[in-house]
């Protein structure tokens, strides 16, 4: 039997799953036995430095904490975070989220591990995520915020749909340490 997360959404319960599956990729909430993994994934600076919010170091223990706060937000409906693995070898290829930001609109972010750059696991996962959570909670629009420098993003936002709308205000990345140009995309439901 496959846990499940009821979440309300404007007094809407919704069935949220645990588990997505593609035809090369299975999207996960996340698990505690990711965390190594996570830590190593997102500690490598040509990923960190396209997040907003993680430090240019992850050790284990803050992917541990990272996890549990990810799982308390999908079963409370802020945030549906799932852990990207490929399908064959159980491997952490990274994570794709949707989640409630500040402003209480909804928004993608996502981190690929550099080993799998370029193979179209982002685009699947996206995908995936988009056409499972955008239904049942009835989604019509999803914002989605790139640094100029990652123009890889910008292709995964525009084949999932998102339009390119605006040049936004310097996007601040803990990585970083600073505020830099990026671009806001669009997704608008059919």
């Amino acid at each position: 039997m496959t846990n499940q997360s009821y979440i309300n959404v404007d007094h809407i319960y919704c069935d949220v799953p645990d588990l997505i599956t593609t035809a090369r990729l299975s999207l996960r909430k996340p698990e505690m036995r990711y965390a190594p993994a996570f830590a190593r994934g997102i500690s490598d600076i040509a990923v960190v430095r396209n997040t907003a919010s993680f430090p240019p170091y992850v050790p284990a223990l803050s992917a541990e904490f990272w996890i549990y706060r990810a799982r308390a937000n999908f079963e409370r409906g802020i945030a549906f975070p799932y852990l990207i693995t490929h399908t064959q070898s159980g491997e952490l290829c990274g994570v794709m989220d949707i989640f409630t930001n500040g402003s209480g609109g909804h928004e993608i972010g996502y981190w690929i591990a550099r080993g799998s750059w370029g193979l179209g696991y982002a685009t699947e996962a996206g995908r995936a995520v988009i056409d499972t959570i955008v239904p049942l909670l009835d989604l019509r629009q999803i914002e989605g915020g790139v640094y100029y420098d990652n123009p890889g993003s910008f292709r995964v936002l525009e084949k999932l749909g998102f339009k390119h709308i605006d040049d936004t205000q310097p996007l601040f990345s803990l990585a970083r340490g600073r505020a830099d140009s990026g671009r806001l995309y669009i997704w608008t439901a059919p």
